[in-house]
């Protein structure tokens, strides 16, 4: 059980830090091409 708790709370950080990068990546982008 426990190291299936690590697990899910690991997926959900990789998750979570993924999907933060694309919309910072995607925000950035799109900064650069209008500027």
């Amino acid at each position: 059980m426990e190291f299936l708790l690590d697990a899910v709370i690991l997926a959900a950080g990789i998750a979570i830090a993924g999907y933060f990068t694309g919309n910072g990546l995607k925000n950035i982008g799109g900064k650069k091409s209008h500027g």
